[in-house]
């Protein structure tokens, strides 16, 4: 389900990513490992839809800042510093550790993803003068659905125009991709 997510993710299509959460079964593999391992990308997956409903508008921007904190919490607990067997008499201690590497690569990925993807959100743009918070979310609620952030401008791409209330709204699109502007 985490692959479902992260794909969904990678193409934008973020309401998908709460839709899959409940669809989680809550049985956990028997063997310790497994399920240890299987809890991480739980709580991954518990993250990533708690920021995906901030970057659609959905949830209090502390959301966001309370998932990147769950994929901490998922980098702690993959690694573990474990003693030697055999106490070293001589120079430094060696730290061993014990890890799950996937569930704590995972999270760093996306403890940095966050970060970018939240500043690229066009939810968390400000309204422009003249434009209530509540009215502009009215405006953006469909781009936000389809194309929930702004990419790089480049010279191949439109530009992203934010006009005063009853004009023209573009969004940033790739080139030859349909470009869908409303009005107020």
């Amino acid at each position: 389900m985490l692959v479902d997510a992260l794909a969904a993710l990678a193409h934008g299509r973020l309401a998908r990513i709460g839709e899959i959460l409940p669809q989680v079964s809550p049985e956990l593999p028997d063997e310790l490992q497994d399920g240890a391992t299987e809890a991480l990308y739980r709580r991954l997956l518990e993250g990533l839809a708690r920021v995906a409903e901030v970057w659609l508008g959905n949830a209090d921007p502390q959301e966001g800042a309370n998932a990147v904190e769950v994929f901490r919490e998922v980098q702690q607990l993959a690694v573990e510093q474990l003693p030697w067997p055999v106490a070293q008499e001589k120079g430094p201690q060696l730290a061993s550790i014990s890890a799950f590497v996937g569930p704590h690569h995972l999270a760093t990925l996306l403890i940095s993803g966050s970060d970018m993807l939240g500043r690229a959100a066009l939810a968390a743009i400000q309204p422009p003068s003249g434009i209530t918070p509540d009215h502009w979310r009215e405006l953006t609620a469909n781009i936000v659905s389809e194309r929930p952030f702004f990419g790089r401008i480049t010279s191949k791409r439109s530009t992203v125009d934010f006009l005063n209330a009853g004009h023209l709204l573009s969004s940033v699109f790739q080139p030859g991709q349909e470009k869908r502007p409303f009005r107020n």
